[in-house]
Order: structure tokens, then sequence, then C-alpha cells
């Protein structure tokens, strides 16, 4: 059975509302994995540009200054993604 047939066989009838919830606790499951490994990066890097703060090393400073920027720039993006999906349905 295609994914075409599954989605229109579970969008009306008994299965429709589980097919909805299961859909809900995956996607929460997937942000909450995101949160929780973004938390764990994102004092990694706050560690590493602490050290080169420390260390007095310019270009590691602004190496890791970059990393950190991009990091929260790409976690900030996927939660406005799932915002507009949460607001969608």
């Amino acid at each position: 059975m295609s994914t075409l047939q599954l989605t229109t066989f579970f969008s009306t009838g008994p299965f429709a509302r589980a097919k909805e919830d299961a859909t809900a606790f995956c996607s929460n499951m997937y942000y909450s994995y995101l949160f929780s490994d973004y938390v764990e990066q994102h004092e990694k890097l706050l560690k590493e540009l602490e050290l080169a703060v420390i260390e007095n090393d310019d270009e590691l400073l602004s190496k890791k200054q970059s990393e950190l920027k991009y990091f929260e720039g790409v976690f900030n993006l996927t939660l406005s993604i799932n915002l507009l999906d949460e607001l969608d349905s």
C-alpha cells in the first residue's frame, strides 16, 4: 500500500484521530530530542568559546562564535517551522 493510499485511507473514519495523535506524538518526541541535543551542544560550544577567551586565541574565538551563531540559527529556524506547522493544524 502506498503512502498516498494510507493518507487517503486514514483521513476519515475511526482511525483518522489516531493517525493525527500519532503524528503529533512523533513530532513532539522529535522536538523534545532536538531541544535536548541543542542544550547539550550549546553548552559544549559555550565551554569551548570560554576556553578560547581564556587562551586568548583570536582565531579559535572567531571560529567558535561563528559555530555558535550558526547552531543557534539552525535551532531557531527549526522551531519556527514547528510553530508554523502547529499553527496550520
